[in-house]
């Protein structure tokens, strides 16, 4: 595969995390808004306030609902992710980067090895992000891009898969209206923390693919000057 031909096809899979992660953004908002509901209402219960039955029904389905596209345009954006990441890694040796610290089908294999996955795809997507940059410098010396995004990114990603474990269990747990409060603000600052986790991939995601292209470029032979 040509160097513009792979680049190209990582540009093309970067629309598709994006679709993804846009996704994820507008129904964590919609998930916050729907637990700020049950939150008022889980506190009126607390303070004694009767609700028929159709009005709690009706707040669990709507929370149900919402966790079930949560969870669909989670499945779809990690699939999207995995895709593009395979690419954006098997690139760098298009770029002339032969000496990868790591084989490319492992860009997505070490995703799902456990604590391998806490530390790895993170040192993987630093890897992808300077030697791309590296490659992309034209003249003069290499520039040194602002990679502290991806320590941001992967500290938000950490913290909203801990916080999305905790609320699970503590909703498995929970019984009484003042326990369901908690589980509900729990899952709000969940619902935040998986909003800047994925604002920041996308941040991450066009950065390297503006990179990507920016090598492709500094790679293109300069035309030819006409001689009069």
């Amino acid at each position: 595969m040509e160097l513009a031909d792979g680049v190209a096809s990582q540009h093309r899979r970067v629309a598709w995390v994006k679709h993804g992660l846009i996704a994820c953004i507008v129904l964590g908002i919609v998930a916050v808004l729907s637990n700020l509901g049950q939150y008022d209402l889980l506190n009126d219960l607390a303070a004694g306030v009767s609700f028929d039955d159709g009005t709690i029904e009706a707040n669990d389905d709507r929370q149900r609902l919402i966790a079930w596209l949560q969870r669909g345009a989670l499945v779809f954006t990690a699939a999207c992710w995995l895709v593009w990441f395979h690419r954006a890694y098997g690139n760098l040796k298009l770029l002339g980067r032969k000496h990868a610290h790591y084989g490319a089908g492992w860009a997505v294999g070490y995703w799902f090895i456990p604590l391998a996955h806490l530390v790895i795809p993170y040192q993987m997507t630093r890897e992808i992000w300077l030697k791309s940059a590296s490659a992309g410098a034209v003249t003069g010396e290499p520039r040194r891009p602002r990679a502290r995004w991806l320590g941001f990114w992967w500290a938000g990603y950490l913290t909203n898969g801990v916080l999305g474990r905790v609320a699970a269990v503590l909703s498995n747990d929970a019984e009484s209206p003042d326990e369901w409060v908690f589980v509900t603000q729990l899952s709000m600052v969940g619902d935040l923390s998986a909003i800047v986790a994925a604002v920041l991939a996308l941040v991450v995601v066009s950065s390297i693919d503006r990179l990507q292209l920016e090598a492709v470029r500094a790679a293109a032979p300069e035309p030819a000057v006409a001689l009069a």
